[in-house]
């Protein structure tokens, strides 16, 4: 699900996803994105689902868009799992639904069965 936030808000995230979809022109590293093997359309809506709500708040309390250390280090080590979510879900593969506590829970689709029965009688 996409959220619509107030333009600061988004133009930071937007700065931070550039940061993280850039390689390093210096060290010809890869970007974050590629280093973590995420598609960068579903890594820019994990980014923004997982930063948004902290760094709005930070607006609104501040007027300033912002995260802090510890909040971005966890964004980051999520990014790459709700990425492959995402991913999966637009491939028709999964299905999810938010529950009572507002966390999404995720679950094979009937296409997303076939495929598993259908990787389970391949020889690996």
């Amino acid at each position: 699900m996409e959220t619509n936030y107030p333009a600061p808000v988004m133009d930071w995230m937007e700065s931070i996803h550039d940061t993280l979809s850039q390689p390093d022109a210096e060290t010809n590293e890869p970007s974050f994105y590629q280093d973590c093997g995420i598609v960068e359309e579903h890594g820019k809506e994990a980014l923004f689902s997982l930063i948004g709500p902290p760094s709005f708040a930070s607006w609104i309390d501040t007027g300033n868009p912002a995260i802090n250390m510890d909040q971005m280090s966890a964004a980051l080590e999520k990014v790459p799992i709700a990425a492959a979510l995402i991913g999966l879900k637009k491939k028709g593969l999964l299905e999810s639904i938010e529950d009572e506590n507002g966390e999404e829970v995720f679950w094979l689709s009937d296409t997303g069965k076939k495929a598993a029965q259908l990787l389970k009688t391949r020889e690996i």
